[in-house]
């Protein structure tokens, strides 16, 4: 007599296949929505210095760029007493973004100041430096550089893991 379905073992072997495909590709589909998450933060970040870059290139006045680590947010402000915190009415423009779980350093050149300086003539701006880090890791995903001239570039770690500044110093998440 001729079966027209399927033996409990051919069924046992198909979903067994499926299970471990699924099992494999799982973490990879995990590590594709965080570099994706990553490409996005970088995407704002870049965003959020392009506009302070422009606005004290157009309104004519220095600019400063921090970031508040504790709610997700880059505050753009109108820099006239080179201040730290900024008033509310020297507020350009709040930046929200989803850190996903990380935090986003800054560090600006000179050391003093706790946030990037952008003027409207020559220098540009200050030298900066933001790096991202995802919860509980020890190396950063990635750091955007700012060089005087108002230039980016994305950094990603070398192949030990690590991102370096331009002093040569690892930077950490800790």
């Amino acid at each position: 007599m001729l079966s027209k379905g399927y033996t409990f073992f051919e069924l046992l072997l198909v979903f067994s296949l499926i299970a471990i495909s699924t099992t494999l590709a799982v973490p990879a589909l995990h590590q594709l929505v965080l570099n994706h998450e990553d490409r996005i933060l970088q995407s704002q970040l870049l965003d959020a210095i392009h506009l302070a870059r422009e606005f004290a290139f157009i309104k004519k006045v220095p600019v400063g760029l921090s970031v508040a680590e504790a709610d997700e947010r880059l505050l753009i402000f109108v820099d006239t007493v080179k201040q730290a915190v900024p008033k509310t009415n020297q507020i350009v423009a709040i930046v929200q973004f989803n850190q996903h779980g990380g935090l986003l350093h800054s560090r600006s050149y000179p050391f003093y100041r706790r946030y990037l300086r952008f003027m409207p003539i020559a220098p540009f701006s200050d030298n900066g430096l933001f790096w991202f880090c995802r919860k509980q890791a020890m190396q950063p995903c990635f750091a955007v550089t700012l060089n005087r001239l108002g230039e980016t570039h994305i950094i990603y770690p070398d192949i030990a893991g690590e991102i370096r500044d331009s002093a040569d110093r690892v930077l950490n998440c800790a």
